[in-house]
Order: structure tokens, then sequence, then C-alpha cells
């Protein structure tokens, strides 16, 4: 939380530092602390209504989808089976190696190369010993 927040949440530390502000400028600051608090209640109050709104529309909808003898649950299967998104493959792999602690690993030669393979050659292996064939 920002020091501005904390400060107005605490009414001790709020005591002493409004102790220096004169009376019109604390009635100021409370008049725009009134316009802000009624500005937050009146968009509440919109969205309190436009949800409202929307969850009778929902509710019209599926009771119109029900009269017409379709299932809300088949509709959203059916869709969901129109609407699958394909994953990216990832590549395959087109070199294998040894890691430090034996286990077989595989890198397909895309990003950058695994430490242990750039080790290995610049200890004078070659990037070819590594395919797979």
């Amino acid at each position: 939380m920002s020091d501005a927040l904390t400060l107005l949440k605490n009414i001790r530390t709020l005591r002493s530092h409004t102790r220096e502000m004169s009376l019109n400028a604390l009635e100021d600051v409370l008049e725009k602390f009134k316009i802000i608090l009624i500005e937050r209640r009146e968009e509440e109050t919109s969205r309190l209504a436009n949800e409202s709104q929307r969850r009778d529309k929902l509710e019209t909808l599926r009771q119109m989808m029900l009269d017409e003898g379709i299932d809300p649950a088949e509709l959203k299967a059916a869709i969901g089976s129109l609407g699958k998104v394909k994953r990216k493959r990832s590549p395959p792999a087109k070199y294998r190696y040894t890691d430090e602690t034996g286990e077989s690993k595989t890198w397909s030669g895309q990003g950058r190369m695994p430490k242990r393979i750039s080790n290995l050659i610049a200890e004078g292996g070659e990037l070819k010993d590594f395919e797979i064939s």
C-alpha cells in the first residue's frame, strides 16, 4: 500500500499531519473527498445495475433455449469442440546429450545451446557428434 493510503487510513497519523492545516484547507479537502465518494457510489451503482441486466438477459436466453429444447450444456459442448485452439508444437529434438548427472537429454537446436554441449564442443567435439540419427 502506498504511503498516502497508509496515512489516510491511520487516524492518529492523519490527525498529526492535519494539525498544521487551516480549517478552510481541511474543509476544502473534505469537499473533494465528498465529491470522490459520490462519484464512486454512482460508479458502483451503475456497475451493479449493469451486472443485474446482464444476468437477466442471460436468464432470458437460457429460458428461450430450454423452451426450444436446447440444453445449455449441450450448446456449450458443441461450441467448445469448435473453438479449440491448436497449440504450437515444440520443434523436434535434433541433438541428444548426457548431462553431468548422467541423464540423457535432447535439444532441438533452437535457443541457447545447452552448457554441456558447448563445454564438450570447447573440448574438441563437434555438434554433429550429438545429432540424433
